[in-house]
């Protein structure tokens, strides 16, 4: 089988792949690194063949790394944490994972005291509402700053994509992060309208990230008449008062698919690793998601889809190719001189562009070197 072209193809690693690419499909990759040096990875499954609890999709898969992610074991079922993030480290010798009991369901959090061998009850923080708050949420950056745990999160009232809302979340990083009493919530927003163009927006699947002294949320943006062009939604979270600020929309190139903002561990600016468009521009079609990137932008202004983008392709789908492959939902995570991550992939098989049939592992060596 021919791989994914790549620019780091000796560093690509397949996990998974469908054994019903026309049915079952994989999507939302996490990574984290567990404190006995394993890599752990997760995903989740849906499409018309996917698990469900009677109702909705449930079911995620692990599976586990012991060599640095040359190779992974045969990944097992987990259900009732889906759409879910690996939480920064608490310092406790634990891991968390934060997502929701299944699509469009309940927030809820598991910790695993044993490097991810084994699960606890799942407690719920946030119980669904029928008709009015069905919880979403991504595998994007969550962040520890100032003694809280931060995370982002979003409401949708009918189970059917657009998403009406969104909110952050947090909790002290001393206090038990299972408990739901510990936690705080801010406000929920509305998502939707038609304040910068023609149609309707959506915000899904936002990072919190530093940027200089201000702590913001940044959510994608998808909407139903952007044109050509790509956008953001950019949102600064007061930590005193704990509440949002007016949402500013910022035209910028990979806002408009799943994407990662990640400050750099010494500071020196940020990682974006992202679906880009040239020119900012969109292509025709399925061709939103066929290059995947990786960039350093040293201010977040730099990411505006006006300006020339330069950027490191991890992925590309040659031209030769047909519309049915795509390197999409990537995560990212920091190890020391290295940058390591997953991305869902439609390959070779695939029915669709969108239909992901696989999950890869890559890791970009000295990735400073890069900048």
């Amino acid at each position: 089988m021919t791989a994914p072209a790549n620019k780091f193809g000796r560093w690509v690693r397949e996990i998974v792949v469908s054994p019903t690419p026309s049915t079952v499909f994989y999507g939302t990759p996490a990574l984290v690194k567990c404190g006995n040096g394993d890599l752990l990875a997760s995903f989740d499954e849906f499409g018309s063949a996917g698990h469900t609890d009677g109702t909705d999709l449930d079911r995620s898969w692990l599976t586990r790394s012991t060599d640095g992610g040359d190779t992974w074991s045969t990944a097992t079922a987990t259900d009732g944490v889906f759409w879910s993030s690996f939480l920064p480290d608490k310092g406790d010798g634990n891991l968390y994972r934060l997502g929701t009991n299944r699509r469009y369901g309940s927030l809820v959090i598991v910790k695993s005291d044993d490097n991810g061998a084994t699960w606890g009850s799942i407690a719920t923080l946030r119980a669904e509402v029928a008709s009015t708050s069905y919880y979403h949420r991504g595998p994007c950056p969550c962040l520890i700053h100032d003694g809280f745990l931060y995370v982002a999160a979003e409401v949708d009232n009918e189970k059917n994509y657009p998403i009406d809302s969104y909110f952050v979340g947090r909790v002290p990083t001393t206090s038990d992060w299972t408990d739901a009493g510990e936690w705080e919530w801010t406000a929920t927003t509305a998502s939707g309208g038609s304040e910068y163009w023609s149609g309707q927006w959506r915000c899904s699947e936002g990072n919190i990230v530093l940027d200089g002294s201000d702590l913001k949320g940044i959510w994608r943006l998808d909407h139903t008449s952007m044109g050509e062009r790509s956008y953001f939604a950019e949102v600064i979270i007061d930590p005193d008062t704990f509440t949002l600020g007016t949402m500013t929309v910022r035209q910028a190139n990979g806002g408009h698919t799943k994407f990662e903002l990640h400050t750099d561990p010494d500071g020196e600016g940020h990682w974006f690793i992202h679906n880009p468009m040239p020119d900012g521009k969109f292509l025709d079609g399925d061709d939103y998601r066929t290059q995947l990137w990786l960039s350093h932008v040293s201010d977040l202004s730099e990411i505006d889809g006006t300006r020339d983008f330069l950027g490191l392709p991890l992925f590309e789908r040659p031209d030769s190719e047909q519309l049915t492959q795509g390197f999409q939902y990537p995560c990212m995570i920091f190890d020391g001189a290295d940058i390591l991550g997953l991305v869902r992939v439609a390959w070779n098989g695939a029915s669709s562009y969108h239909d992901s049939n696989r999950i890869q592992f890559f890791r970009v060596p000295n990735y400073r070197s890069l900048k």
